[in-house]
C-alpha cells in the first residue's frame, strides 16, 4: 500500500514539475530554461551565486534570467537572499542538464561549486557551516559520490552515536534531496538505511514497511559506502515493531525497558494527544485476514460514522471487528501489547513508566477528527483509561477530517479557537500543558508541532530503540515580530475580510484570498490570537469608516481592565468591516443581532452593544459612524 501510494505522489510530483518548467520556458525561452538547469545543481541558491553560475556557464541567456529564474515558481525562498529549486523540479532540471551536456559539466559545475563556496562561505557560524558542508556534499554527489556517500555517512554516524536528533534529521533530509546521483552509483542500501534512521529519528508510525524490512534483513551490520553503520548498537531488530501500525504481532515484543522519565514536577499536567488509526490497524492480522482490509480502511478513513453506515458496511464490518480485538487486547493487561498496540497508549505508558496510578492527578484530553474511525478509537481509548482511574476528555472539532482542504482547515480553526480557550483556562488553573503528537498524521502533526510551541509547556515524542527515550521538549520562548503585523488590517480580517488589494504589506502565509478578498489563514488567526491582546488594549486604533469625537476617546483612556479594552475594539473593528461591506449603510448593522443597532428616540443619535452591559453611543454623518460614548447602559444613555 504504501510503496503504491508513494509511487503516485512520485508521479504526481514529475508531472507537476514537468508542467512547471515546461511553462517557465514557453514564457522565457530555452536560453532561461537551460540557466534553470544550471542553478539546480547548487543545493542552496543566492542571487550572487546564480549570477556566477550565468557569467561563466549560461552567457547565452540575458543576464536578466537571474532574476526571473530567482522570481519564478521553479524557485521559493528559504531565508534572506537564499533560494531553493522544488526537489522533483530540480532532478527534472539536472536529468536535462545531464542529457544535453553529459558528465563533463557536472563535473565543472562542481568544481566551480567548490571553489565558490571556499571563497564566499567563510564565516564562523553553525548556519555557514552547515550551508558550506551540504553545498560540498551536493558537488561531491554529482562528481565523486563514492566520496559524498562514506562523508555523509560517517557525519550521520556521528550525529546517531551523540544523539542529536537535530543533526540526524537535517543529514537524513539531504541524503534524500541527493538521493538520485547516490542511488544511481549503487548506494540505494545506504538510501534505505539512512531513510529509515530518519523516520526513527521523527517519531514516524507511517514508515513504509518494506523499507524497515529490508534494512532489518541486513542483520547487525550494514556496510555502505566503506562506512560500518552498528545497527545492533543504535537499534535492535525486535524493536522496530514499535514504529510499524500494520505489522502483524506474531514475533514475541520486547521487554518492558524503563525510559528516561521528566523530572517530577509540583503542578499538575494536562496532556493533549493526538489520535491516528494504529490501534484499529494493529489489529490486522497479515497472515489470516483478508489481504484488502487495510486498503478498505484507508479508503473510507474520511467517512463519517453516518457515511460509514450507508455507504461502506464493509468498512464498517471490519471496524467492528477490529474493534473487538483492541478492546480484548487493552483489557487483558499485557503492557507490552498495548504499547504495541496504539502509538498514542505507548507514550503514556512511557510518561508514567509503566505505572499508569502516576498519572491520576493529570488531565488527558484527546483530539479526535470527526470520522467513523477516530470516533470509535476515542471511544475505546478513553474507556479503558478511565477504567485505569485516569480522567480523560475527547474533543472532536465538528467535521474536522482530511477528506478537504476546507474540512480540515475549518477544523484547524475550530482547533486553534477550543486551545486558547482551554490552555489559558487550564494554565490559569496551575497546570502545565503537554502536547502528545505522536499518534497523529504528519499533516495535522506539521501544524501541532507549531501550533505546540505556542500553547504547550513542552512537546512529549518516544523514541523507540534498544533503549526507548522518552523525549521531551521544552517550549521555545518565541518572540513574534510584531512588525510584521497591521493591527487594523488584521482585526478587520478575524472580524470578516479585507480588499486584497490592502495586503500588500501582509505576509502571504497569513491570508487566504477568496474572491478577491483576504481573510486571515490559520497561521494568521494563530498569530493574531498570540499578539492581538497587546495591539487592542493600547492605543485606540482608527477603522476605516468611523471617526471618534473627544468624549469616546475620553471614555476609552478610562478603561482599566484591559481585556474590556480589548473586547471594544474588537466590537469597533466589526463595526467597520460590516460598514465598509455595505458602501456605509448602517442597516447592516441593524441586522447583527450581536450588536443590537438601535436609534434613540426623539434624537438623531444610536448606540450598539459591545457586551450585555457596556454601550457605545454613535451618529452617523457624511458617511462616517462618529463614535461619542463608551461604558455602562446607565451612562451612555443618560448622556448619548
Amino acid at each position: 500500500m504504501a510503496d503504491v501510494t508513494a509511487d503516485i505522489n512520485q508521479t504526481r510530483a514529475m508531472r507537476i514539475a514537468q508542467r512547471r518548467i515546461e511553462g517557465f520556458a514557453q514564457q522565457f525561452g530555452e536560453a532561461h530554461r537551460n540557466l534553470a538547469r544550471h542553478a539546480a545543481f547548487p543545493l542552496v541558491l543566492t542571487p550572487d551565486l546564480l549570477y556566477q553560475i550565468w557569467a561563466n556557464f549560461v552567457r547565452e541567456a540575458p543576464w536578466k534570467a537571474v532574476a526571473h529564474v530567482l522570481l519564478s515558481r521553479l524557485c521559493r525562498q528559504v531565508g534572506y537572499e537564499m533560494y531553493e529549486i522544488d526537489i522533483s523540479d530540480r532532478n527534472l532540471l539536472l536529468r536535462e542538464l545531464k542529457e544535453q551536456f553529459g558528465q563533463e559539466r557536472f563535473d565543472k559545475l562542481g568544481e566551480f561549486l567548490l571553489d565558490y563556496v571556499a571563497q564566499r562561505l567563510t564565516e564562523d557560524d553553525a548556519d555557514t557551516q552547515d550551508l558550506r558542508e551540504a553545498q560540498e556534499w551536493t558537488a561531491l554527489a554529482y562528481t565523486k559520490p563514492d566520496e559524498a556517500a562514506r562523508e555523509l555517512a560517517q557525519a550521520l554516524s556521528r550525529r546517531v552515536e551523540q544523539e542529536d536528533m537535530g543533526e540526524v534529521l537535517r543529514l537524513a533530509s539531504l541524503f534524500k534531496t541527493l538521493a538520485e546521483p547516490l542511488k544511481e552509483a549503487g548506494f540505494e542500501p545506504l538510501l534505505v538505511h539512512v531513510s529509515s534512521i530518519g523516520s526513527f529519528a521523527r517519531g514516524d508510525l507511517e514508515t513504509p514497511t518494506d523499507q524497515l524490512s529490508e534494512v532489518l534483513q541486513q542483520k547487525n551490520l550494514l556496510e555502505s559506502a566503506s562506512v560500518i553503520f552498528p545497527i545492533s548498537e543504535q537499534i535492535e531488530t525486535d524493536q522496530f515493531e514499535h514504529l510499524l501500525y500494520d505489522l502483524p504481532l506474531e514475533l514475541e515484543a520486547p521487554d518492558w525497558i524503563s525510559v528516561n522519565s521528566i523530572k517530577a514536577k509540583s503542578m499538575r499536567r494536562v496532556i493533549i494527544s493526538t489520535l491516528g488509526i494504529s490501534l484499529l490497524t494493529s489489529q490486522i492480522n497479515r497472515k489470516s485476514d483478508p489481504s484488502n482490509w487495510l486498503n478498505i480502511l484507508w479508503s473510507s478513513a474520511n467517512y463519517t460514522t453516518k457515511e460509514l453506515q450507508k455507504y461502506r458496511q464493509d468498512a464498517r464490518d471490519i471496524i467492528d471487528i477490529l474493534k473487538e480485538r483492541a478492546i480484548e487486547k487493552l483489557n487483558n493487561g499485557d503492557i507490552r501489547k498495548i504499547r504495541l498496540a496504539s502509538a498514542e497508549l505507548s507514550v503514556i505508558y512511557a510518561l508514567y513508566q509503566g505505572n499508569l496510578e502516576q498519572g491520576k492527578q493529570n488531565d488527558h484530553v484527546f483530539i479526535a477528527s470527526d470520522t467513523a474511525i477516530s470516533t470509535e478509537i476515542a471511544n475505546i481509548i478513553q474507556q479503558f483509561l478511565n477504567s485505569q482511574g485516569l480522567i480523560v476528555q475527547i474533543y472532536r472539532p465538528q467535521g474536522f477530517s482530511t477528506a478537504s482542504s476546507e474540512a480540515f482547515n475549518h477544523g484547524i480553526d475550530e482547533l486553534l479557537g477550543w486551545l486558547d480557550n482551554v490552555a489559558s483556562s487550564y494554565r490559569s488553573s496551575g497546570y502545565s500543558i503537554s502536547f502528545n503528537l505522536v499518534g497523529s498524521s504528519r499533516v495535522l502533526q506539521a501544524y501541532m508541532d507549531i501550533i505546540g510551541m505556542l500553547y504547550a509547556d513542552e512537546l512529549i515524542y518516544i523514541l523507540e530503540g534498544s533503549n526507548p527515550t522518552l523525549i521531551n521538549i521544552p517550549k521555545i520562548p518565541i518572540q513574534i515580530d510584531t512588525s510584521i503585523i497591521n493591527p487594523v488590517k488584521f482585526a478587520l480580517m478575524e472580524a470578516g475580510s479585507i480588499n486584497l488589494l490592502h495586503t500588500q504589506d501582509i505576509p502571504e502565509q497569513f491570508i487566504f484570498v477568496v474572491d478577491n478578498e483576504a481573510i486571515l489563514s490559520n497561521w494568521g488567526r494563530l498569530i493574531w490570537k498570540k499578539c492581538k491582546y497587546d495591539f487592542l488594549s493600547g492605543d485606540l486604533l482608527y477603522f476605516p469608516g468611523l471617526a471618534y469625537e473627544e468624549s469616546f476617546r475620553n471614555d476609552y483612556n478610562k478603561i482599566k481592565n484591559l481585556q474590556d479594552r480589548v473586547k471594544l475594539q474588537e466590537t469597533i473593528a466589526k463595526v467597520s468591516y460590516l460598514l465598509t461591506k455595505a458602501n456605509g449603510n448602517t442597516a447592516i448593522l441593524k441586522q447583527d443581532g450581536g450588536l443590537g443597532y438601535t436609534k434613540y428616540q426623539n434624537i438623531d443619535l444610536s448606540h450598539f452593544r459591545v457586551s450585555l452591559s457596556l454601550r457605545v453611543s454613535c451618529m452617523f454623518s457624511n458617511e462616517t459612524l462618529r463614535l461619542r460614548r463608551y461604558g455602562v447602559e446607565s451612562y451612555v444613555n443618560g448622556n448619548p
